[in-house]
């Protein structure tokens, strides 16, 4: 997976489309690479075209307008947005969150049902 956000000094950059430089970070066997890559597109079609050029399949970002959005999304690419701080550890939150929803939830139901059966046993 690969993963691109937009930064000035480190930080998420507010606005998606203010970006100049993208830390683009190759996830793959639980590690990331990270570089940096200069936005150099002007228009939005432009920019939809970079990340498509750059093989990004998630953007992660603070905010972006509805219409580019929609242009980076038809191109099959995720947009997460609400996101801001330190690009590194927005990268981390974000892959802290996938593994979570990737494990089984069969589990945690069940070990739920077991605890209430349990209890009530007890009583």
């Amino acid at each position: 997976m690969r993963i691109a956000i937009p930064v000035t000094d480190g930080l998420v950059e507010t606005v998606f489309s203010n970006a100049t430089t993208l830390v683009v970070i190759d996830f793959r066997g639980g590690r990331g690479e990270y570089s940096e890559l200069p936005v150099t597109a002007q228009s939005l079609k432009e920019r939809v075209q970079e990340l498509s050029a750059f093989g990004v399949d998630v953007v992660l970002c603070a905010e972006i307008c509805h219409s580019l959005k929609s242009m980076i999304t038809a191109r099959g690419i995720d947009v997460h947005t609400g996101l801001s701080g330190p690009a590194d550890e927005v990268f981390e939150d974000f892959i802290g969150r996938r593994r979570n929803e990737s494990r089984p939830r069969g589990n945690r139901r069940e070990t739920l049902i077991a605890r209430m059966a349990h209890a009530s046993a007890a009583h």
